[in-house]
């Protein structure tokens, strides 16, 4: 569930709510959720977030190789709910010495590589499944310090060639 997060950008009840028949060659099939219902308990329900949400994504190869090993210890890809992930995914964080993230904070994540990359909103969008890019750029896209530091220079150069161009025209 952390590897499908991460890599593929999902939410949390989107991967629970995988099952191996949502699992072809390359592809995972986006139709379905575990979310909280009303009493507070998680449910699996036939429908995504939005209608965005319903989607296909190519899976990558350590996706695909590590689908290919596990084991079909029930129709879902992960016999585990969100809550059971969550408390194993802070205790492997623990262990390592590392803070304790939520697992959205992968998708987070994902959504800003896509950025560093320069994969245009309307793609990330389609591969997070989401409707409007307000959110993906207000809310999942975070800025790099390296970025910002790359910005920088290349702006500091734009100027300060432009600025020795204009002093070398006066000078003319």
């Amino acid at each position: 569930p952390v590897t499908l997060t991460l890599s593929l950008g999902m939410r949390q009840g989107e991967v629970a709510g995988l099952k191996w028949e949502d699992y072809t060659d390359n592809y995972l099939f986006v139709r379905a959720e575990y979310t909280l219902n009303k009493d507070g308990r998680y449910e699996y329900q036939e429908r995504t977030k939005s209608s965005a949400g319903f989607r296909i994504i190519e899976v990558t190869d350590n996706v695909k190789e590590m689908l290919d090993k596990a084991e079909h210890k029930s129709e879902f890809i992960s016999p585990m709910r969100p809550n059971s992930v969550l408390k194993a995914y802070h205790k492997i964080l623990r262990n390592n010495g590392l803070p304790e993230y939520r697992m959205h904070d992968n998708r987070h994540s994902n959504a800003t590589i896509m950025h560093a990359y320069g994969v245009p909103d309307k793609y990330a969008m389609q591969r997070l499944g989401q409707s409007s890019n307000s959110m993906l750029k207000r809310v999942y896209q975070h800025l790099e310090k390296e970025k910002i530091k790359e910005t920088s220079k290349l702006m500091s150069d734009v100027f300060n060639n432009l600025s020795h161009k204009t002093k070398s025209d006066i000078n003319e």
